[in-house]
């Protein structure tokens, strides 16, 4: 049986994965420090915080696979990762779960658009919402907003290039009140359209004509974060809502405070959408090991769908209370010495699990 190693704070791991092997759980953290508490794994299963690069593969010399239950891949280093395979002459694939949780950070995105908009003197009908990234997430955004009658333009140069898609300009992006951020980390390497601080200080000036709320849920670092900042204490006009950061867990503490809405990391922390990430790779772990095993995420206890109406908003907001949980986790990292924020801001993450939103 394969020696399976799973972070212990993946929701529902264990369980998931004790049926394909040996199960051994490490503290994510831990492993950082020291990538040799996993030199045994043939099968290792990690969370973002841990990067998937050259010191972690080199002390784990038997690996067969690896797999985070996320969207986002920028914690792998792929070219390591081919290094890897080269020399030790196997195939060792790499299993995440796009998807799973795109209707939670689309919910989360738009409880950002609706908390921030009393922040501007107009009606949230007569603004005009940018999507930058058309995929998953971007796409459940847009039909979120479509049920709360909000006008939207999306821009995605890379899904023009590759399909029948026809988005909006950047310059029709960058006239909307609002822009919500979708897309993944990418440097010049690995994409005509990096993505790796594409909100730049220049970008950010272009921003600051007019009051604007601009809404990360995508990656820390497709945003300066420092440019950002300075931007913020200069009293420009932008209303600044974050959920991810650079430098996780640690990001800048002026910055979160700046922010008009900032959550750790959490805008897919939707319990549905966790077990459905967790069994998306561990069936892709049961494929490539000859071991059938259907999916059977646990069923969630019954909850109200968001009611009817023109628009929805109260039982929408009343259930994912954004505003509530950007004040305690702004507080407690505020008041934290530095050496404890990244504990604060992984606690917060931890305990911001919800429901997704029923929209039957």
């Amino acid at each position: 049986m394969a020696r399976i190693y799973i972070d212990g704070s993946i929701r529902g791991g264990k369980s998931a994965f004790e049926g394909l092997g040996t199960v051994t759980l490490f503290d994510g953290y831990a492993l950082k420090e020291d990538p040799g508490l996993a030199r045994d794994a043939e099968i290792l299963v990690t969370r973002s915080i841990t990067h998937i690069g050259e010191p972690l593969l080199s002390s784990c010399p038997g690996l067969l696979a690896v797999a985070s239950p996320t969207i986002g891949t920028d914690h792998v280093d792929f070219d390591a990762l081919a290094r890897y395979r080269t020399v030790t002459d196997r195939p060792v694939p790499w299993f995440h779960a796009p998807g799973a949780t795109s209707g939670g950070v689309a919910d989360f995105a738009l409880a950002a658009i609706v908390e921030s908009t009393q922040r501007l003197d107009r009606p949230m009908q007569a603004l005009r919402v940018g999507i930058w990234g058309f995929g998953n997430c971007g796409t459940a955004l847009a039909a979120r907003l479509r049920r709360f009658a909000l006008p939207w333009v999306a821009y995605d140069p890379p899904l023009e290039e590759r399909s029948d898609f026809k988005g909006a300009s950047l310059t029709d992006l960058l006239s909307c009140d609002i822009i919500s951020l979708h897309v993944p980390l990418t440097s010049e390497q690995q994409s005509p359209w990096p993505t790796h601080h594409r909100v730049d200080r220049t970008l950010l000036e272009q921003l600051s004509g007019a009051p604007r709320i601009l809404v990360n849920t995508s990656r820390g670092a497709v945003v300066d974060n420092r440019a950002l900042l300075d931007n913020l204490e200069n009293g420009r006009s932008l209303v600044a809502c974050l959920d991810v950061w650079e430098d996780e867990p640690f990001p800048l503490a002026d910055l979160v405070e700046r922010c008009a809405l900032a959550t750790p990391h959490c805008a897919g922390s939707v319990l549905e959408g966790r077990d459905r990430s967790v069994f998306m790779v561990r069936d892709a772990v049961a494929g490539f090991l000859g071991l059938p095993m259907p999916s059977s995420p646990p069923s969630s206890p019954d909850h109200r769908p968001v009611a009817t109406g023109d628009p929805p908003v109260r039982g929408f907001m009343d259930k994912v209370d954004i505003g509530a949980l950007s004040h305690r986790f702004k507080s407690a990292y505020g008041r934290a010495i530095p050496g404890d924020r990244g504990r604060v801001f992984d606690e917060t993450r931890v305990t911001a699990e919800r429901h997704e939103v029923r929209w039957d």
